[in-house]
Protein backbone atom coordinates (compact mmCIF):
# COMPACT_ATOMS: atom_id res chain seq x y z
CA UNK A 1 0.00 0.00 0.00
CA UNK A 2 1.16 3.53 -0.78
CA UNK A 3 1.95 6.02 1.95
CA UNK A 4 -1.14 7.84 3.21
CA UNK A 5 0.45 11.29 3.31
CA UNK A 6 0.93 11.87 -0.40
CA UNK A 7 -1.02 12.64 -3.52
CA UNK A 8 -1.37 9.63 -5.78
CA UNK A 9 -0.48 10.10 -9.42
CA UNK A 10 -2.52 7.89 -11.72
CA UNK A 11 -2.03 7.40 -15.46
CA UNK A 12 -4.88 5.94 -17.48
CA UNK A 13 -3.65 4.73 -20.87
CA UNK A 14 -6.46 4.84 -23.40
CA UNK A 15 -9.33 7.30 -23.88
CA UNK A 16 -12.05 5.00 -25.11
CA UNK A 17 -15.10 4.02 -23.12
CA UNK A 18 -13.03 1.94 -20.68
CA UNK A 19 -10.49 4.67 -19.97
CA UNK A 20 -13.02 7.47 -19.50
CA UNK A 21 -15.39 5.49 -17.29
CA UNK A 22 -12.45 4.41 -15.13
CA UNK A 23 -11.45 8.06 -14.72
CA UNK A 24 -15.02 9.07 -13.84
CA UNK A 25 -15.30 6.32 -11.25
CA UNK A 26 -11.98 7.31 -9.67
CA UNK A 27 -13.09 10.93 -9.39
CA UNK A 28 -16.37 9.86 -7.85
CA UNK A 29 -14.51 7.73 -5.30
CA UNK A 30 -11.57 9.87 -4.18
CA UNK A 31 -11.13 13.38 -2.83
CA UNK A 32 -9.66 15.79 -5.38
CA UNK A 33 -6.77 16.53 -3.01
CA UNK A 34 -5.80 12.87 -2.87
CA UNK A 35 -5.53 11.87 -6.51
CA UNK A 36 -4.07 13.31 -9.70
CA UNK A 37 -5.26 11.69 -12.94
CA UNK A 38 -3.67 11.88 -16.39
CA UNK A 39 -5.33 10.25 -19.39
CA UNK A 40 -2.78 9.40 -22.06
CA UNK A 41 -3.92 8.38 -25.53
CA UNK A 42 -2.96 8.69 -29.16
CA UNK A 43 -6.63 9.28 -30.05
CA UNK A 44 -9.54 10.95 -28.30
CA UNK A 45 -13.24 11.08 -29.14
CA UNK A 46 -14.49 11.13 -31.88
CA UNK A 47 -11.51 9.15 -33.16
CA UNK A 48 -11.44 6.12 -30.84
CA UNK A 49 -12.53 2.56 -31.59
CA UNK A 50 -15.48 3.08 -29.25
CA UNK A 51 -16.71 5.97 -31.41
CA UNK A 52 -17.23 3.51 -34.28
CA UNK A 53 -19.44 1.29 -32.14
CA UNK A 54 -23.21 1.43 -32.48
CA UNK A 55 -23.32 1.31 -28.69
CA UNK A 56 -26.00 -1.33 -28.23
CA UNK A 57 -26.00 -2.98 -24.80
CA UNK A 58 -25.58 -6.68 -25.45
CA UNK A 59 -22.67 -8.98 -24.62
CA UNK A 60 -21.09 -9.54 -28.04
CA UNK A 61 -17.78 -10.59 -29.52
CA UNK A 62 -16.61 -12.47 -26.43
CA UNK A 63 -15.02 -15.90 -26.54
CA UNK A 64 -16.66 -16.95 -23.29
CA UNK A 65 -19.47 -15.95 -20.94
CA UNK A 66 -19.28 -16.28 -17.16
CA UNK A 67 -20.75 -14.89 -13.96
CA UNK A 68 -18.18 -12.09 -13.78
CA UNK A 69 -19.06 -10.83 -17.25
CA UNK A 70 -22.75 -11.01 -16.39
CA UNK A 71 -22.08 -9.00 -13.22
CA UNK A 72 -20.28 -6.27 -15.19
CA UNK A 73 -23.01 -6.26 -17.84
CA UNK A 74 -25.81 -6.00 -15.28
CA UNK A 75 -24.18 -3.13 -13.39
CA UNK A 76 -23.62 -1.23 -16.63
CA UNK A 77 -27.16 -1.90 -17.88
CA UNK A 78 -28.66 -0.46 -14.70
CA UNK A 79 -26.56 2.69 -15.06
CA UNK A 80 -27.67 3.19 -18.67
CA UNK A 81 -31.31 2.50 -17.86
CA UNK A 82 -31.28 5.21 -15.19
CA UNK A 83 -29.56 7.61 -17.57
CA UNK A 84 -32.13 6.89 -20.29
CA UNK A 85 -34.80 8.34 -17.98
CA UNK A 86 -32.68 11.27 -16.80
CA UNK A 87 -32.76 14.79 -18.20
CA UNK A 88 -29.30 14.16 -19.67
CA UNK A 89 -30.39 11.39 -22.06
CA UNK A 90 -30.48 13.62 -25.14
CA UNK A 91 -27.01 15.04 -24.52
CA UNK A 92 -25.58 11.60 -23.88
CA UNK A 93 -27.38 9.93 -26.77
CA UNK A 94 -28.96 7.30 -24.49
CA UNK A 95 -32.10 5.50 -25.70
CA UNK A 96 -34.25 2.66 -24.35
CA UNK A 97 -35.38 0.55 -27.31
CA UNK A 98 -36.81 -2.89 -28.16
CA UNK A 99 -34.25 -5.36 -29.52
CA UNK A 100 -35.05 -8.33 -31.76
CA UNK A 101 -32.63 -11.28 -31.82
CA UNK A 102 -33.44 -13.56 -34.75
CA UNK A 103 -31.90 -17.00 -35.35
CA UNK A 104 -31.80 -18.89 -38.62
CA UNK A 105 -32.60 -18.06 -42.23
CA UNK A 106 -35.12 -19.50 -44.69
CA UNK A 107 -36.36 -21.95 -42.09
CA UNK A 108 -32.95 -23.41 -41.24
CA UNK A 109 -30.35 -22.71 -38.60
CA UNK A 110 -27.10 -21.23 -39.79
CA UNK A 111 -24.15 -23.44 -38.82
CA UNK A 112 -22.35 -20.82 -36.74
CA UNK A 113 -25.38 -20.34 -34.49
CA UNK A 114 -25.55 -23.75 -32.87
CA UNK A 115 -23.87 -27.13 -32.89
CA UNK A 116 -25.47 -29.55 -35.36
CA UNK A 117 -28.31 -27.14 -36.01
CA UNK A 118 -29.62 -27.37 -32.45
CA UNK A 119 -32.04 -24.77 -31.20
CA UNK A 120 -30.22 -21.93 -29.48
CA UNK A 121 -31.30 -21.63 -25.88
CA UNK A 122 -32.06 -18.38 -24.12
CA UNK A 123 -28.85 -16.31 -23.83
CA UNK A 124 -27.45 -16.11 -20.31
CA UNK A 125 -27.82 -12.34 -20.25
CA UNK A 126 -31.57 -12.66 -20.81
CA UNK A 127 -32.12 -12.77 -17.06
CA UNK A 128 -30.49 -9.34 -16.66
CA UNK A 129 -32.96 -7.31 -18.68
CA UNK A 130 -36.71 -6.65 -18.51
CA UNK A 131 -39.20 -8.00 -21.03
CA UNK A 132 -36.90 -10.72 -22.36
CA UNK A 133 -39.09 -13.37 -24.00
CA UNK A 134 -39.21 -15.79 -26.87
CA UNK A 135 -41.05 -14.74 -30.03
CA UNK A 136 -44.08 -16.81 -30.95
CA UNK A 137 -44.62 -18.14 -34.45
CA UNK A 138 -46.96 -15.33 -35.43
CA UNK A 139 -44.29 -12.80 -34.49
CA UNK A 140 -41.63 -14.73 -36.39
CA UNK A 141 -43.87 -14.75 -39.45
CA UNK A 142 -43.64 -10.96 -39.45
CA UNK A 143 -40.02 -11.27 -40.62
CA UNK A 144 -41.03 -12.89 -43.89
CA UNK A 145 -37.92 -11.76 -45.79
CA UNK A 146 -35.74 -13.82 -43.42
CA UNK A 147 -37.94 -16.73 -42.31
CA UNK A 148 -36.07 -17.11 -38.99
CA UNK A 149 -36.41 -20.33 -37.01
CA UNK A 150 -36.57 -18.72 -33.60
CA UNK A 151 -36.01 -15.40 -31.90
CA UNK A 152 -36.26 -13.26 -28.80
CA UNK A 153 -37.21 -9.72 -27.98
CA UNK A 154 -35.92 -7.68 -25.06
CA UNK A 155 -35.55 -4.13 -23.81
CA UNK A 156 -32.05 -2.82 -24.39
CA UNK A 157 -30.20 0.47 -24.25
CA UNK A 158 -28.46 2.14 -27.16
CA UNK A 159 -25.71 4.59 -26.24
CA UNK A 160 -24.58 6.87 -29.03
CA UNK A 161 -20.93 6.63 -28.08
CA UNK A 162 -19.71 9.81 -29.75
CA UNK A 163 -22.17 11.86 -27.71
CA UNK A 164 -21.61 9.85 -24.56
CA UNK A 165 -17.82 10.16 -24.59
CA UNK A 166 -18.16 13.87 -25.26
CA UNK A 167 -20.25 14.24 -22.09
CA UNK A 168 -17.81 12.20 -20.01
CA UNK A 169 -14.92 14.26 -21.36
CA UNK A 170 -16.68 17.46 -20.29
CA UNK A 171 -17.08 16.05 -16.80
CA UNK A 172 -13.39 15.12 -16.66
CA UNK A 173 -11.95 18.29 -18.21
CA UNK A 174 -11.69 20.31 -15.00
CA UNK A 175 -10.16 17.52 -12.93
CA UNK A 176 -8.07 15.43 -15.31
CA UNK A 177 -5.08 16.14 -17.53
CA UNK A 178 -5.37 14.90 -21.12
CA UNK A 179 -2.12 14.09 -22.92
CA UNK A 180 -2.12 13.12 -26.60
CA UNK A 181 0.74 10.69 -26.96
CA UNK A 182 1.31 7.29 -28.49
CA UNK A 183 2.51 4.77 -25.92
CA UNK A 184 4.58 2.00 -27.49
CA UNK A 185 5.20 0.14 -24.22
CA UNK A 186 3.98 0.35 -20.63
CA UNK A 187 7.65 0.57 -19.65
CA UNK A 188 7.55 4.22 -20.78
CA UNK A 189 5.36 4.96 -17.75
CA UNK A 190 7.40 3.01 -15.21
CA UNK A 191 9.87 5.81 -14.50
CA UNK A 192 8.50 6.82 -11.11
CA UNK A 193 6.26 9.61 -12.40
CA UNK A 194 3.10 7.60 -11.69
CA UNK A 195 2.13 5.53 -8.67
CA UNK A 196 -0.63 3.69 -10.52
CA UNK A 197 -1.00 2.90 -14.23
CA UNK A 198 -4.40 1.74 -15.50
CA UNK A 199 -4.04 -0.02 -18.83
CA UNK A 200 -7.13 0.49 -21.03
CA UNK A 201 -5.30 0.21 -24.36
CA UNK A 202 -7.75 -2.09 -26.12
CA UNK A 203 -6.33 -3.87 -29.13
CA UNK A 204 -3.02 -2.02 -28.73
CA UNK A 205 -2.40 -4.06 -25.57
CA UNK A 206 -1.03 -6.66 -27.97
CA UNK A 207 2.08 -4.46 -28.28
CA UNK A 208 1.92 -2.14 -25.27
CA UNK A 209 1.95 -4.93 -22.64
CA UNK A 210 2.82 -6.99 -24.79
CA UNK A 211 0.08 -9.65 -24.85
CA UNK A 212 0.00 -12.08 -27.76
CA UNK A 213 -3.47 -13.26 -26.70
CA UNK A 214 -4.96 -9.99 -27.98
CA UNK A 215 -6.18 -10.06 -31.58
CA UNK A 216 -8.08 -7.49 -33.64
CA UNK A 217 -11.61 -8.30 -34.77
CA UNK A 218 -12.20 -5.75 -37.51
CA UNK A 219 -15.64 -4.18 -37.60
CA UNK A 220 -16.97 -2.13 -40.50
CA UNK A 221 -20.31 -0.33 -40.27
CA UNK A 222 -22.37 2.00 -42.43
CA UNK A 223 -24.17 5.00 -40.98
CA UNK A 224 -27.29 5.93 -42.92
CA UNK A 225 -30.25 8.28 -42.75
CA UNK A 226 -33.21 5.99 -41.97
CA UNK A 227 -35.41 7.69 -39.37
CA UNK A 228 -38.18 5.07 -39.65
CA UNK A 229 -36.00 2.44 -37.94
CA UNK A 230 -36.80 2.56 -34.21
CA UNK A 231 -35.72 -0.89 -32.92
CA UNK A 232 -32.48 -2.86 -33.00
CA UNK A 233 -32.26 -6.07 -35.00
CA UNK A 234 -29.70 -8.87 -34.91
CA UNK A 235 -30.30 -11.46 -37.62
CA UNK A 236 -28.95 -14.06 -40.03
CA UNK A 237 -29.06 -14.06 -43.81
CA UNK A 238 -27.64 -16.31 -46.48
CA UNK A 239 -24.63 -13.97 -46.47
CA UNK A 240 -24.05 -14.14 -42.72
CA UNK A 241 -24.76 -12.19 -39.57
CA UNK A 242 -26.15 -8.64 -39.70
CA UNK A 243 -27.42 -5.96 -37.36
CA UNK A 244 -29.35 -2.70 -37.55
CA UNK A 245 -29.11 -0.26 -34.64
CA UNK A 246 -30.77 3.18 -34.50
CA UNK A 247 -29.00 6.22 -33.06
CA UNK A 248 -30.50 9.59 -32.15
CA UNK A 249 -30.19 11.00 -35.68
CA UNK A 250 -29.08 8.11 -37.91
CA UNK A 251 -28.96 4.30 -38.10
CA UNK A 252 -25.95 1.97 -37.98
CA UNK A 253 -25.86 -1.01 -40.35
CA UNK A 254 -23.43 -3.83 -39.74
CA UNK A 255 -21.35 -5.60 -39.76
CA UNK A 256 -18.14 -7.53 -40.05
CA UNK A 257 -15.98 -9.48 -37.62
CA UNK A 258 -12.64 -9.83 -39.40
CA UNK A 259 -10.30 -11.87 -37.22
CA UNK A 260 -6.64 -10.76 -37.23
CA UNK A 261 -7.51 -8.01 -39.71
CA UNK A 262 -5.75 -4.69 -38.97
CA UNK A 263 -7.13 -2.88 -42.04
CA UNK A 264 -8.69 0.43 -40.98
CA UNK A 265 -9.71 1.51 -44.48
CA UNK A 266 -13.08 0.88 -46.07
CA UNK A 267 -13.43 -2.45 -47.83
CA UNK A 268 -15.88 -1.84 -50.69
CA UNK A 269 -16.84 -5.50 -50.78
CA UNK A 270 -17.73 -5.35 -47.09
CA UNK A 271 -19.83 -2.25 -47.72
CA UNK A 272 -21.78 -4.04 -50.45
CA UNK A 273 -22.23 -7.13 -48.29
CA UNK A 274 -23.50 -5.14 -45.29
CA UNK A 275 -26.04 -3.36 -47.48
CA UNK A 276 -27.11 -6.66 -49.02
CA UNK A 277 -27.68 -8.24 -45.60
CA UNK A 278 -29.55 -5.29 -44.13
CA UNK A 279 -31.76 -4.75 -47.17
CA UNK A 280 -32.77 -8.40 -46.96
CA UNK A 281 -34.53 -7.52 -43.72
CA UNK A 282 -35.57 -3.99 -44.72
CA UNK A 283 -35.78 -3.47 -48.52
CA UNK A 284 -36.55 0.19 -47.76
CA UNK A 285 -32.85 0.67 -46.95
CA UNK A 286 -31.78 0.18 -50.57
CA UNK A 287 -31.82 3.85 -51.51
CA UNK A 288 -30.96 5.53 -48.22
CA UNK A 289 -28.46 8.34 -47.85
CA UNK A 290 -25.10 6.99 -46.65
CA UNK A 291 -23.59 9.31 -44.05
CA UNK A 292 -20.30 7.49 -43.47
CA UNK A 293 -18.52 4.15 -43.50
CA UNK A 294 -16.54 3.57 -40.30
CA UNK A 295 -14.03 0.96 -39.19
CA UNK A 296 -12.91 -0.06 -35.71
CA UNK A 297 -10.73 -2.83 -34.31
CA UNK A 298 -12.35 -4.75 -31.46
CA UNK A 299 -9.88 -6.01 -28.82
CA UNK A 300 -10.56 -9.76 -28.81
CA UNK A 301 -8.96 -12.03 -26.20
CA UNK A 302 -9.72 -15.52 -24.89
CA UNK A 303 -10.66 -13.90 -21.56
CA UNK A 304 -11.01 -10.28 -20.47
CA UNK A 305 -7.95 -9.21 -18.51
CA UNK A 306 -8.92 -7.17 -15.45
CA UNK A 307 -6.23 -7.71 -12.85
CA UNK A 308 -3.49 -6.17 -10.75
CA UNK A 309 0.23 -6.42 -11.45
CA UNK A 310 3.18 -4.96 -9.51
CA UNK A 311 6.03 -3.92 -11.82
CA UNK A 312 9.47 -2.65 -10.86
CA UNK A 313 10.09 1.02 -11.65
CA UNK A 314 12.92 1.69 -14.08
CA UNK A 315 14.36 4.76 -12.32
CA UNK A 316 13.40 4.44 -8.66
CA UNK A 317 13.30 1.82 -5.94
CA UNK A 318 9.53 2.06 -5.81
CA UNK A 319 7.27 -0.40 -7.60
CA UNK A 320 4.52 0.75 -9.96
CA UNK A 321 1.01 -0.57 -9.44
CA UNK A 322 -0.47 -1.58 -12.81
CA UNK A 323 -4.13 -2.47 -13.31
CA UNK A 324 -4.95 -4.08 -16.64
CA UNK A 325 -8.42 -3.63 -18.14
CA UNK A 326 -8.58 -4.79 -21.76
CA UNK A 327 -9.77 -7.56 -24.07
CA UNK A 328 -13.50 -6.74 -24.04
CA UNK A 329 -14.14 -7.76 -27.65
CA UNK A 330 -17.27 -6.07 -28.97
CA UNK A 331 -18.65 -5.51 -25.45
CA UNK A 332 -16.83 -2.41 -24.25
CA UNK A 333 -19.99 -0.31 -24.07
CA UNK A 334 -21.86 -3.23 -22.47
CA UNK A 335 -19.34 -3.81 -19.67
CA UNK A 336 -17.59 -0.46 -19.09
CA UNK A 337 -19.17 0.80 -15.85
CA UNK A 338 -19.04 -2.63 -14.23
CA UNK A 339 -15.40 -3.08 -15.18
CA UNK A 340 -14.54 0.43 -14.00
CA UNK A 341 -16.08 -0.34 -10.62
CA UNK A 342 -13.83 -3.38 -10.29
CA UNK A 343 -10.81 -1.34 -11.42
CA UNK A 344 -11.44 1.11 -8.59
CA UNK A 345 -11.92 -1.77 -6.15
CA UNK A 346 -8.35 -2.79 -7.03
CA UNK A 347 -7.18 0.81 -6.56
CA UNK A 348 -8.75 0.72 -3.09
CA UNK A 349 -6.16 -1.91 -2.14
CA UNK A 350 -3.44 0.62 -2.98
CA UNK A 351 -4.74 3.99 -1.77
CA UNK A 352 -5.75 4.27 1.92
CA UNK A 353 -9.46 4.53 2.62
CA UNK A 354 -9.16 7.92 4.36
CA UNK A 355 -8.59 9.46 0.93
CA UNK A 356 -12.04 8.48 -0.28
CA UNK A 357 -14.92 10.90 -0.50
CA UNK A 358 -17.51 10.88 2.24
CA UNK A 359 -19.77 7.88 1.78
CA UNK A 360 -22.96 8.55 -0.13
CA UNK A 361 -26.16 8.51 1.92
CA UNK A 362 -27.58 6.11 -0.64
CA UNK A 363 -26.10 2.67 -1.23
CA UNK A 364 -27.80 2.49 -4.61
CA UNK A 365 -25.09 2.48 -7.28
CA UNK A 366 -27.34 4.13 -9.85
CA UNK A 367 -28.21 7.01 -7.51
CA UNK A 368 -24.55 7.51 -6.65
CA UNK A 369 -23.70 7.57 -10.34
CA UNK A 370 -26.07 10.48 -10.98
CA UNK A 371 -23.45 12.98 -9.82
CA UNK A 372 -21.58 12.31 -13.04
CA UNK A 373 -24.37 14.10 -14.85
CA UNK A 374 -24.19 17.30 -12.81
CA UNK A 375 -22.07 18.65 -15.64
CA UNK A 376 -24.52 20.31 -17.99
CA UNK A 377 -26.98 23.07 -17.28
CA UNK A 378 -30.46 21.55 -17.50
CA UNK A 379 -31.52 24.50 -19.63
CA UNK A 380 -28.61 24.18 -22.03
CA UNK A 381 -29.64 23.68 -25.65
CA UNK A 382 -29.39 20.14 -26.99
CA UNK A 383 -26.86 19.93 -29.82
Amino acid sequence: MCSNNKKYHVAIVGAGVMGLTAACTLLKTYQASAIDITIISEAFTPNTTADVSAGCWQPYGLKSMNDLILKWASYTYNIYMAEAFSNKAAKGGIMKVPAYLLHGYKGKFVAEEGADGELIEKPLYGSLVPHFRKLDQQELNGFKHLEPVSGYVMTTIVVEVRKYLKCLTRYLNENVAFVQRRIESLSELLNGEYDIVINCTGVQAKYVVPDDKVKPARGQVIRVNAPWIKCTYEFQTGDGFGYIIPQTDHVVLGGTFGMDDWNQNEDKDDTKMIMKKCTTLFPSLKNVQVISVDIGLRPLRDTIRLEYELIKSRNTENDVHVIHNYGHGGSGVTLCWGCSKDVVDLVRKIIPAQNERKAETSTNAVEQHEELWNIIDDNELIT
